[in-house]
């Protein structure tokens, strides 16, 4: 039924939802096909062992929890498929976009139709709705199409700024920076573009980051920063050169040109001449952009017959746009031509904004001036400067507050550069402390299975001669054990059962008689040197017999007896607080005959005793 299903949705052109509906009655299908597989598999694991009953009983219980497992999986799958499918972009909106990118630059009329096309609110992810309030921004800007409020480029702010790549984060700022240019915020405008800008080194954008320079510029210039203006447009037909898109050099460098002209840097303006003249040669159509300025240039720098020579020239064979009349004006007045400067005046379209104002006040006053009309020239540039004022006011204003964003801006950053050197530094302490913590731990580790493995040996050992002391108290035994011995035998039992139950249960409670009996041995020596004896007496009789017949003083066989349970000659001195143990370890080598420096006292009575007890 569910395959009809299928194919009656394809055969109605609704591939899509039949593709949908398909891969969620796949998912469906996989729970079942898992436990098939696993029914399969053990079915031949079971007949490899025989119906093992082990093997059995395992695959019993494996398939009774996943019978009732796999049907509630199948239903979790059902509905996670159904829910990611229902959060899925249509393909044909994200193919539309991937259209609309593709003419963005040829065709940017096309570009936003086909964006027009797409119902954004049925877009799904932060990443598509992201992509395409980019791709309807630069759709609109390519349209000239100005748009002051940021309803369309939010999701591209909110996700880009955060998660996308540096191109993206670019594009983002750029056209972040023109709405606010839009809505004559040029302070946040600027900060826009000098955020895009720290992209320069990471983005590979270089067209857009072209664009970036020129706005930036056109933002220096707007507060007559005008050298900041020539280096940004330098900058950005630097960057349209390398990318080969003329039109933006074009644009880029005469900008540049015309703004050394006004700073009076003759070399840099000789240099972009002899640049934009060739570019003029090779792209006629551009001359709108280069003319203008090679009549600026030499009105600036050239001589009076090449002034005029050049003004004839330009103003007959070339057609001027009105935005370029000026130039002509502020000629014809330079070289004393009052008529056709006050004609090319008069041409000039009305100024529609403050700094426009401001260039054709300066044009008039020079033209009455030049006419000889000094009162009228007088009162206009009086006009002339009270805007200039009104103008170095405003440009006060925005400098300070200008100054102030860049302050916030630098501080910002000082900030994440300082809080990401705490993260680095906050990692690397916590490095060295986890590696110090894992070798602490390691080392601890080891040493606990040195100690443990010491402690068994030593175990074995109390748990011997517990044994052997247990023999020697057995009333069994023919010979008779003395009062005083038995007693020293039976407080040597209790003390290794002491130890040996602490050991087992670490329980320090049992070692109670066993602390007691160390400090009493350490207060009273003589007493523990004469149990000592008594004990190795009662478990080596054969060998303690054979050294008595040695003419061992009194002192001599403590040294033994404590050389007999391991002590060093070192550390028998240390004990017995006798300086002179050197003297006797001497005596007792010379008579038990050990010539051999490197055998010790202690390893040859051990192995006496191991030759002359087992005889």
């Amino acid at each position: 039924m569910s395959f009809k299903i299928v194919s009656v949705l394809k055969r109605h052109h609704r591939c899509q939802y039949a593709m949908k509906f398909q891969s969620v009655l796949h998912s469906g299908y996989i729970g079942y096909w898992l436990y098939f597989c696993f029914h399969r598999y053990y079915s031949v694991i079971l007949q490899s062992v025989d119906n093992h009953p082990v093997f059995m009983n395992r695959y019993l219980n494996i398939t009774h929890r996943l019978r009732n497992i796999i049907p509630i999986a199948a239903i979790i799958s059902l509905m996670v498929t159904t829910i990611l499918y229902s959060c899925t972009t249509d393909k044909r909106d994200l193919d539309r976009m991937d259209r609309s990118e593709r003419q963005m630059e040829n065709n940017p009329e096309m570009a936003l139709a086909i964006l027009d096309s797409i119902d954004h609110a049925k877009l799904h992810g932060r990443a598509t709705k992201a992509r395409y309030a980019l791709l309807k921004s630069i759709a609109l800007d390519k349209n000239y199409i100005d748009t002051t409020d940021f309803t369309i480029l939010q999701p591209a702010i909110d996700y880009y700024l955060k998660h996308g790549t540096p191109d993206q984060k670019l594009r983002t700022y750029y056209y972040q920076g023109c709405i606010y240019m839009n809505r004559n915020e040029e302070d946040s405008a600027m900060t826009s573009y000098l955020k895009g800008l720290e992209l320069s080194n990471s983005a590979t954008d270089s067209l857009t980051l072209t664009k970036l320079h020129i706005a930036k510029g056109i933002l220096h210039y707007i507060h007559n920063e005008i050298e900041e203006v020539a280096k940004a447009d330098l900058m950005a037909g630097h960057i349209a050169h390398l990318i080969g898109n003329v039109d933006h050099q074009i644009n880029a460098l005469t900008k540049a040109w015309d703004n050394f002209i006004l700073l009076g840097n003759k070399q840099k303006s000789d240099s972009l001449k002899a640049i934009c003249l060739h570019l003029l040669r090779e792209h006629a159509d551009k001359a709108d952009f280069i003319i203008p300025e090679i009549v600026a240039h030499t009105n600036q720098f050239g001589s009076l017959t090449e002034k005029i020579d050049t003004l004839e020239k330009y103003s007959k064979e070339y057609e001027w746009i009105p935005a370029g009349l000026g130039t002509l004006v502020h000629g014809y007045s330079l070289v004393g031509n009052a008529d056709k400067a006050m004609h090319y005046l008069e041409m000039m379209p009305k100024p529609a904004t403050r700094s426009d104002s401001l260039c054709y006040l300066a044009r008039k006053s020079e033209v009455l001036e030049t006419a000889g009309r000094y009162e009228e020239a007088l009162k206009i540039y009086e006009d002339y400067l009270y805007l200039e004022e009104l103008e170095h006011i405003r440009q006060l204003k925005h400098n300070t507050s200008f100054v102030i964003e860049q302050y916030m801006l630098e501080r910002e950053k000082y900030h994440q550069i300082h809080r990401r050197e705490k993260i680095i530094y906050a990692f690397i302490i916590a490095s060295l402390l986890l590696t110090l913590l894992s070798l602490w731990i390691t080392y601890k580790l080891k040493l606990q299975k040195i100690i443990s493995s010491d402690l068994k040996s030593k175990i074995y050992e109390l748990e011997t001669e517990k044994y052997n002391l247990n023999q020697l108290l057995d009333t069994k035994q023919a010979t008779p054990i003395h009062s005083s011995l038995k007693k020293v035998l039976i407080t040597r039992v209790n003390l290794l059962n002491g130890i040996i139950a602490t050991e087992v249960t670490q329980n320090q409670s049992h070692s109670t008689s066993y602390n007691t009996w160390l400090d009493k041995i350490k207060k009273d020596k003589s007493e523990f040197l004469l149990s000592l004896r008594q004990t190795l007496s009662a478990m080596y009789p054969k060998t303690i017999a054979y050294l008595m017949t040695l003419d061992f003083t009194e002192r001599e066989m403590d040294f033994i007896c404590l050389f007999i349970i391991g002590l060093s000659g070192k550390e028998i001195g240390v004990y017995i607080e006798n300086k002179g143990h050197y003297n006797i370890t001497a005596i007792i080598r010379k008579k038990l005959s050990i010539n051999d420096p490197h055998i010790t006292i202690g390893k040859y009575l051990n192995q006496l005793i191991s030759n002359l007890e087992q005889e």
